[in-house]
C-alpha cells in the first residue's frame, strides 16, 4: 500500500425485499412548512426470504494524493428469480444518488466503489432500489465513523 492510499477493506451488506403489509400516502405537506410538498406514509411491511447484495470497496488515491472517483457496477446474480435490462444511467441509481447526498454533505469525491448485485426485481414493488440505497449510505457512514 503507498502513501495516502486507503486500505482494502470491501464492506457486504445485504439489502432486503419488503413487501407492504399496509400503505396510506397522506396529502402533501403544504407551502411554507419545513417539509413542504412531501406525503407522510404510513406504512406496515414484511421483508421477504429475497435481498440484494451491496458492496463497497475504498479506492486508492492516484499518485498526486487526489482520490480516484467512486464508481458503479450493477449485475443480476446467477439465482436471481427474474432479470430484466438495466435500463438506467448510474446516476439515476438509488444507491447512487444516496453516495452523491454524501459527497455533498461532506464537501468532497468518496473514494468508494459501488457493486450491487441483484436479486429482487427491478419495478416490482419490492423496495430493491430503495433497500440499496440504505445500504450503501448507512454502511458507508457507519464505516467511516469507526475510522
Amino acid at each position: 500500500m503507498g502513501v495516502g492510499q486507503a486500505p482494502e477493506r470491501t464492506i457486504t451488506l445485504e439489502a432486503p425485499a419488503k413487501v407492504n403489509l399496509s400503505l396510506s400516502v397522506g396529502s402533501a405537506v403544504g407551502i411554507g412548512a419545513p417539509k413542504a410538498g412531501y406525503h407522510p406514509v404510513d406504512s406496515v411491511m414484511a421483508c421477504v426470504g429475497l435481498s440484494d447484495v451491496v458492496r463497497l470497496t475504498p479506492r486508492n488515491r492516484n499518485s498526486s494524493g487526489e482520490p480516484v472517483p467512486s464508481g458503479w457496477s450493477v449485475r443480476w446474480a446467477d439465482d436471481a428469480p427474474r432479470c430484466s435490462p438495466f435500463d438506467w444511467p448510474a446516476e439515476k441509481d438509488l444507491a447512487v444518488r444516496a453516495v452523491r447526498i454524501l459527497e455533498r454533505h461532506v464537501g468532497r469525491q468518496l473514494p468508494v466503489g459501488l457493486e450491487i448485485t441483484k436479486r429482487i426485481p427491478v419495478g416490482s414493488g419490492l423496495g430493491g432500489g430503495s433497500s440499496d440505497a440504505a445500504a450503501a449510505s448507512l454502511r458507508y457512514a457507519s464505516s467511516r465513523n469507526r475510522s
